[in-house]
């Protein structure tokens, strides 16, 4: 490592955390103006939402650990693939949504409903990793 490296990480991180407290303000305002969205014409949670979540949630999850598993990775290794994959939906969907003026309402019960079920679906993810160790 180089002697500056340190105090030249420090600086680069400071526009970092401006960003990264922007993005969940955006974030916040956006499942704040959910429960204002009129939902005659729209589900809170509808069949599309719950499609997106469990592929997200456990497809995806399952199908990163069967790639881990067949390529011998050992449990240090396997075990935070999987649980990276079995994360709730990134605050950058709401974010591109916003900004290519799509779908935001949908954007944003992904996210809302991706994380309230990863509240459960991670420990379980954890307790089938902990099973294969």
């Amino acid at each position: 490592m180089l002697p500056w490296s340190e105090s030249i990480a420090y600086y680069l991180w400071i526009p970092s955390r401006v960003i990264i407290i922007l993005a969940l303000i955006i974030v916040g305002v956006r499942i704040g103006l959910l429960f204002e969205f009129n939902y005659n014409n729209h589900s809170f949670f509808n069949y599309h939402i719950f499609l997106t979540i469990a592929f997200k949630l456990i497809i995806l999850p399952f199908f990163v650990l069967s790639l881990t598993r067949l390529w011998g990775l050992s449990s240090p290794t396997l075990n935070p693939l999987v649980l990276q994959a079995a994360c709730p939906t990134a605050i950058s969907l709401v974010l591109l949504s916003e900004s290519n003026k799509l779908d935001e309402n949908t954007a944003g019960l992904i996210l809302m409903w991706s994380t309230l079920c990863s509240l459960i679906t991670i420990p379980l993810w954890s307790l089938v990793l902990s099973a294969f160790n």
